[in-house]
């Protein structure tokens, strides 16, 4: 049965249809196999908002460390598609608990972003990470975001 679910997304990934695509996203993450996170970190990209955020949603819970790597990595932060990068970012901030977010966006900043890349990033913002006054306290909804 897995690998009919599997053929039948990866054909309906394929799909003009965003609902269908997204479907087909849902599904594969559901399978929870590394040939599957594989079209579900491709669906960061999909310009469609629809089936990349459905992308992002699945890789928030995802907990092998290939998988978080690839977010991290070609599919995700330092991919050519400004939508995956927006949508990997916003998958790091649920990672990672608001108050070690800020320190993350230090270190990612320091170095990851600097390291030679085939494409430019226009930069890594916190949002509202660092602010703890008596007017605007911490956001423990903030995440990280790529401009």
């Amino acid at each position: 049965m897995p690998d009919d679910s599997f053929d039948r997304s990866t054909r309906e990934l394929r799909s003009r249809f965003a609902s269908t695509r997204a479907r087909a996203v849902r599904r594969l993450a559901g399978l929870d196999e590394p040939r599957a996170w594989e079209l579900v970190l491709r669906a960061l990209a999909d310009p469609e908002g629809a089936v990349g955020e459905v992308a992002q949603v699945a890789l928030r819970g995802a907990t092998d460390r290939r998988v978080r790597a690839e977010v991290l990595g070609r599919a995700g932060l330092t991919s050519r598609k400004a939508f995956a990068r927006r949508r990997a970012a916003g998958c790091i901030g649920d990672w990672v608990p608001a108050p070690q977010a800020a320190g993350l966006g230090r270190a990612l900043l320091e170095e990851v972003l600097p390291l030679p890349m085939p494409i430019r990033l226009m930069g890594l913002t916190l949002s509202k990470l660092e602010r703890d006054t008596p007017d605007e306290p911490k956001r423990p909804d903030a995440q990280l975001s790529l401009l």
